[in-house]
């Protein structure tokens, strides 16, 4: 082999060397980039009668679909948890959790007079409610309040 080959030899030997130590070495993470991701159950909305059932479940639909949408949140279905923390009412439960970071609940009761939706927030390492509303209108008014619960569930996350 003469020289000029070796030393071709050599370099790629020593290139590809270096490849794959570069390859194998761990990779630092740019932490200022990373973004917390909030975990939020979205309970079934009750429905007081059987008039406010459709109610209940589109708006149910609706804030999920809504909150997928936002990068910090990610959205934890019922059916995900265990069977012991799939009813609201559990609250005790939930501060032992450590994943969920706010659970949202609520209801939705039909009259005369329209459909009420009353909505709340509850963080869940603390079991304590951190916004409630009430929406009160003669018509659907599932964006009205899925735009409220949504403002709410961003801004706790920022905290």
């Amino acid at each position: 082999m003469s020289k000029v080959h070796h030393a071709i030899y050599l370099t790629l030997i020593g290139g590809l060397a270096i490849l794959i130590v570069g390859l194998l070495l761990p990779r630092s993470v740019d932490h200022s980039e990373q973004v917390n991701t909030h975990h939020v159950v979205v309970f079934p909305f009750r429905s007081s009668n059987v008039d406010s059932e459709d109610i209940a479940a589109d708006l149910t639909l609706a804030l999920i679909r809504s909150l997928e949408k936002v990068p910090t949140i990610e959205v934890v279905a019922v059916s995900d948890l265990p069977r012991n923390m799939r009813d609201p009412s559990n609250h005790h439960l939930w501060s032992n959790d450590g994943v969920v970071s706010l659970f949202v609940e609520g209801n939705v009761q039909r009259s005369a007079a329209g459909v009420r939706i009353t909505a709340q927030l509850v963080d869940a390492s603390s079991n304590n409610h951190v916004w409630s509303n009430s929406f009160v209108a003669d018509h659907d008014i599932n964006s009205e309040v899925v735009e409220a619960v949504e403002d709410q569930v961003v801004h706790f996350a920022r905290k």
